[in-house]
C-alpha cells in the first residue's frame, strides 16, 4: 500500500481515541518508518547536506530534519541559507527543533522553551512565529524526564527523544495529545543497519537517526553511495509492505495516537454594533448551537480574559502591563474567576503560544463565508488548533450565513476536528500544573479593577488597636527577665505549665522589634527603651568556635551570656533585621555597628549563600523560606547575599513569576512569615509582594469555597510536635495546605496532620491587617481579637478544626509581632 493512501484511509476510520498515557498499537502489521536527520547547526555545509536528503526525496523518502538553533544572529545568518534550501522541496521536509534540555523543564518552561525556538525559527525563515512549519522537537534522554505535556501550546505534537543507544522504539501518549517517542537506532556508514520491531507487537514504529555531525566526516564518495544503498533498502521494504514511511509528524495520523485538533468560533460584534447586528450575530449563534458548534462573543480589544468556569465562554478585555524587573498586572473592568489570559494572534501579533508575559497567544483565522475552508488558511485542512473569527459584516446575508455553516459542519469530517468553546481551546493549550494554575488564580484575584479605597481607621479603630497593643505588651511586662532585658519564648500558664526561658536569635529580634514598636506606640518613653536595649546587648556577644566568632542558635533569658555554639543562619537573618530596625529608629549606629563587626559572619557565606553551624558543620539556609528575608537583612550590614527568591532578574515578568513559584514549591510551605516581616522592617521587595499576593489570594479563595478561615504562619502550639510550619503547598493540587516541622517529621507533614493540626495565627492576622487593609484582612482582625486574647497577651492560635485557641498558652514572636503590626498600621494611616 503506498504511504498517502495509507493515511488517507486511517484518517476517513477515525481511529484516535482520548487515552491517557500509553504505548500505541497499529490497526496493521505494517511498521511505521521515519527518517530524523539531526544536528543540522550554522556550521553544517549545505551542500553536503542538501545531497544527502535530496537524495532521499528523490527516492520518495520524507524526512524530518532537526535544527540546531544558534546563539547569535551571525550564525543564524548562516543557517537561513541552509534552512531555505530545504523547504524549498515542499512536503518532503519536515522540520524539527532541538532543545536538548526539555525533559528537564516543567510544562510551563517547556512551552516558553518552543515558544522562543518557533519565534528563532520563525526569523531564519522570513514568516510569522505561527505560519512555521513546526511539530516536532528533539531532546535528550534523562533518568526521570517530566511529562511533556506544555509543548502543545505552542503547536508540538511529537517529542523525539535522542537514544543513547539503539533501542525498540517505545511511545508515550498524553491526554492533550502530545506523543513522545522513545529509543530508534543511529545509522551511518559505519553502523550496522535493521529493523527493531515492537516488543509483542505493541508498538508498531522505527525511527532512524542521522547525525549531520557524524555524517560530515565521511569521505564524499562512500557517504553519498551508502546514502542512496540505504535509501533503496527502505523502499524495498516500503514496496514488499512491511514499512510505511514518512515524517515524524505523520506517525501520529497513522497509528492509534489521542490525535485531535481543537477549533473554536469567535463572533465579533465592532465597539458600536447596531440592533441588526446584534440580531444576526445572535441568530447565528443559535443556528451554530444546533449543529453542536459552541461560540463566543469577542468584544473589541486584543486581549481578553476567558473565564474556564463559564459555559458561555465569556471574553472580557483586559489590559496588561508586563516589563521591567518585577510582577506583571492585569487591569479589567470587571472583577475576575478562574480563567486564562489570552491574545488572538491577528492583526499585531503573530505568535503562537505562551508569551514571557504568561499570556497564551491562539492563532485566528478569518473565515470567508463564500469559500471552501481549505481555500482560506492552510492551517485549516492541516492538524493545528485553530481559533475561527467572523464578523457581523461577514454574516449579514441569509445566502451567507448558510454557506458558512455549510463549511464549518464540513471541516469537522476530517475525524480529527473537534469543536469546543474557546474557554475549552485555552485550557487545553495552557499548561496545567498546580504552580500554572497557582498562577492564574491570583493573575484574577489581583487583577485591578475599580474599587472603593480601603477605609482609614478613625478614633475608635485607633482606640481598639492601642487597647491591642498594651494586651501584647502585657506579654514583655509580665515576664521580662530584669536582669538580661530578655523575655522567654513561650510561656504555659495553665495548672503544671512551665516557662521556655531558651530562646532564639528569632525570639531575640522580635523582643528587640517589641521595644522598638512599644516605644513607638507610646506604650514606653525612650529612656525605658534605651535601658531594655542595654541590657540585651551584652548576651548577642555571640561565642567563638573554630575561630569564628557568631551569634549563638540559643542563650538562656535568665543567665547572662549563657548558651550553645551553633549559629542558625535564618535566625541570624532576623537578628540582623531586628538591629537594623533599633539601628533607624533609635540611632545607636556606633554600638551596633560594633557588635555586628565583631561577628564572622563573612565567614558563613560560600557562594554568596548563608550557612548555619551545627555540629561545627556548615549547612546551607538557601532551601528555606528565610533566605529571602535573611539575605535582604545581611545586605543592610554590606554584606554580599544571594536569595533563592530573585527569579525576575534576566525574565520576563510572567517567567519570573512562575519560576518563583516553583522555587517556593520545592521549599516548602509558604506561609505569612517571613514575608510580611519583610514589610514591617525592610520593606517590601517585589518577590516577596508577589508571594504576598499568591498567599492572600489562596486565603480568600479558600474561606469563599470552604467556609474556613485561614492564617497560616510558623506558630508554637499547645501540643505536639510543639511549632509548626504552616501554608500553602504550592506543589500538590491546585490550592492545599500543609505543614512542615523543625526535625522534618514525615508523620506531620501529610493532609491528614494537616487538618488536625492546622492552626490560625493571631500575629499573622495583625500582620495581614497592618500590610493589605481590607475586608477580609479586617475578618482575619476580628476573629483574632475575639478569640486570641490570653490573660497576658494574645495566645499563639486558634486550631482550625476545632476552633479551640491555645488558652493560657502564648508565645514572645506572637505578642513581639503583634507590637510590630499595628505600629506600621498606625504609622501608615497617620
Amino acid at each position: 500500500m503506498k504511504r498517502r493512501s495509507f493515511l488517507a484511509s486511517t484518517l476517513a476510520a477515525g481511529i484516535c481515541t482520548t487515552v491517557p498515557v500509553r504505548p500505541a498499537a497499529a490497526d496493521t502489521g505494517i511498521l511505521s518508518a521515519a527518517v530524523v536527520i539531526t544536528d543540522i547547526s550554522a556550521d553544517t555545509e549545505p551542500a553536503f547536506l542538501m545531497h544527502v536528503v535530496e537524495t532521499l526525496l528523490d527516492q520518495g523518502i520524507w524526512i524530518t530534519c532537526a535544527i540546531r538553533l544558534p546563539d547569535d544572529r551571525e550564525a543564524e545568518s548562516k543557517l537561513a541559507a541552509t534552512l531555505q534550501a530545504l523547504i524549498s522541496d515542499g512536503n518532503g521536509v519536515d522540520l524539527a527543533v532541538e532543545l536538548p534540555g526539555l525533559s528537564g523543564l516543567s510544562p510551563y518552561f517547556q512551552s516558553r522553551a518552543v515558544f522562543t525556538a518557533r519565534n528563532r525559527l520563525g526569523r531564519l525563515l522570513g514568516v510569522s512565529p505561527a505560519s512555521v512549519p513546526l511539530r516536532t522537537v528533539l531532546c535528550d534522554d534523562v533518568e526521570k524526564p517530566n511529562e511533556p505535556t506544555g509543548v502543545r501550546a505552542s503547536g508540538i505534537r511529537n517529542v523525539l527523544v535522542r537514544p543513547q543507544t539503539d533501542a525498540t522504539v517505545r511511545s508515550e501518549s498524553w491526554r492533550n495529545g502530545v506523543v513522545r517517542f522513545f529509543g530508534g537506532q543511529q545509522v551511518d556508514p559505519d553502523s550496522s543497519f535493521s529493523i527493531l520491531p515492537g516488543d509483542s507487537g505493541e508498538e508498531n514504529a522505527v525511527l532512524f537517526y542521522l547525525s549531520a555531525d557524524s555524517l560530515a566526516d565521511v569521505v564524499e564518495d562512500r557517504l553519498y553511495a551508502w546514502t542512496a544503498s540505504f535509501a533503496e533498502t527502505l523502499i524495498q521494504r516500503e514496496l514488499a509492505g512491511k514499512l510505511a514511511l514518512m515524517t515524524v509528524s505523520d506517525l501520529q495520523l497513522r497509528d492509534n495516537f489521542d490525535q485531535r485538533r481543537l477549533v473554536s468560533v469567535v463572533l465579533e460584534l465592532p465597539e458600536t454594533a447596531t440592533p441588526a447586528q446584534h440580531e444576526v450575530i445572535a441568530d447565528f449563534r443559535d443556528a451554530l448551537a444546533q449543529v453542536q458548534i459552541p461560540s463566543a462573543l469577542r468584544p473589541a480589544g486584543e486581549a481578553f480574559w476567558i473565564d474556564r468556569t463559564d459555559r458561555g465562554a465569556t471574553l472580557t478585555p483586559v489590559t496588561l502591563a508586563c516589563g521591567g524587573d518585577g510582577p506583571s498586572r492585569m487591569s479589567a473592568t470587571q472583577k475576575l474567576g478562574p480563567g486564562h489570559a489570552v491574545l488572538f494572534t491577528g492583526g499585531k501579533s503573530r505568535d503562537l503560544g505562551i508569551d514571557g508575559c504568561s499570556v497564551l497567544h491562539l492563532p485566528v483565522v478569518r473565515f470567508l463565508p463564500g469559500s471552501p475552508a481549505t481555500d482560506i488558511d492552510p492551517r485549516l485542512s492541516g492538524g493545528e488548533d485553530i481559533v475561527i473569527s467572523l464578523t457581523a459584516d461577514q454574516l449579514s446575508r441569509a445566502n451567507e450565513r448558510r454557506r458558512t455553516l455549510a463549511n464549518l459542519q464540513a471541516l469537522r469530517q476530517d475525524a480529527i476536528t473537534q469543536y469546543v468553546p474557546v474557554n475549552q481551546l485555552a485550557a487545553a493549550l495552557h499548561t496545567n500544573e498546580p504552580v500554572a494554575i497557582r498562577h492564574r488564580l491570583t493573575r484574577a484575584a489581583v487583577a485591578d479593577v475599580p474599587r472603593q479605597p480601603a477605609r482609614k481607621p478613625g478614633d475608635a479603630d485607633r482606640a481598639r488597636l492601642l487597647e491591642d497593643a498594651r494586651q501584647a505588651w502585657g506579654y514583655f511586662e509580665e515576664y521580662t527577665e530584669r536582669s538580661t532585658g530578655l523575655a522567654p519564648a513561650t510561656v504555659d500558664s495553665r495548672p503544671g505549665g512551665k516557662v521556655h526561658r531558651a530562646v532564639t536569635m528569632w525570639d531575640v529580634g522580635s523582643n528587640l522589634n517589641a521595644i522598638v514598636a512599644a516605644t513607638e506606640i507610646g506604650l514606653i518613653d525612650r529612656k525605658d527603651a534605651e535601658t531594655r536595649f542595654r541590657r540585651i546587648f551584652p548576651n548577642l556577644r555571640g561565642r567563638e568556635t573554630d575561630n569564628r566568632l557568631l551569634p549563638q542558635g540559643w542563650i538562656r533569658t535568665d543567665r547572662h551570656r549563657w548558651g550553645i555554639r551553633d549559629f542558625d543562619g535564618c535566625d541570624g537573618g532576623r537578628l540582623m533585621s531586628s538591629l537594623d530596625n533599633v539601628r533607624r529608629r533609635f540611632g545607636m549606629s556606633d554600638a551596633l555597628g560594633k557588635l555586628v563587626d565583631s561577628w564572622d559572619l563573612d565567614e558563613i557565606l560560600i557562594d554568596r549563600k548563608i550557612h548555619s553551624v551545627i555540629g561545627r558543620k556548615l549547612i546551607s539556609t538557601y532551601g528555606s523560606h528565610c533566605a529571602h528575608y535573611s539575605a535582604l537583612a545581611f545586605r543592610r550590614w554590606g554584606l554580599d547575599v544571594a536569595s533563592p527568591y530573585e527569579t525576575f532578574q534576566g525574565r520576563e515578568p510572567g517567567d519570573g513569576e512562575i519560576a518563583m513559584l516553583e522555587a517556593v514549591s520545592r521549599i516548602g510551605p509558604l506561609g505569612t512569615e517571613p514575608l510580611l516581616l519583610e514589610a514591617m522592617e525592610l520593606g517590601m521587595s517585589p518577590e516577596s509582594r508577589y508571594l504576598a499576593e499568591v498567599l492572600l489570594a489562596a486565603m480568600e479563595e479558600e474561606f469563599r469555597e470552604s467556609g474556613r478561615l485561614l492564617c497560616p504562619s510558623e506558630t508554637p502550639i499547645d501540643q505536639p510536635p510543639w511549632f509548626i510550619y504552616q501554608g500553602l503547598n504550592l506543589g500538590s493540587g491546585p490550592r492545599s495546605w500543609r505543614l512542615d516541622t523543625v526535625a522534618h517529621e514525615p508523620e506531620y507533614m501529610t493532609d491528614a496532620a494537616a487538618d488536625e493540626l492546622l492552626t490560625f495565627s493571631t500575629k499573622a492576622a495583625f500582620l495581614w491587617a497592618a500590610y493589605q487593609p481590607g475586608d477580609f484582612t479586617r475578618r482575619l482582625l476580628d476573629f483574632a481579637r475575639e478569640t486570641g486574647r490570653n490573660t497576658v497577651g494574645f495566645v499563639s492560635g486558634v486550631n482550625v478544626k476545632t476552633q479551640r485557641p491555645t488558652s493560657g498558652y502564648a508565645d514572645l514572636n506572637t505578642n513581639g509581632i503583634i507590637l510590630q503590626a499595628i505600629s506600621h498600621l498606625l504609622r501608615e494611616t497617620g
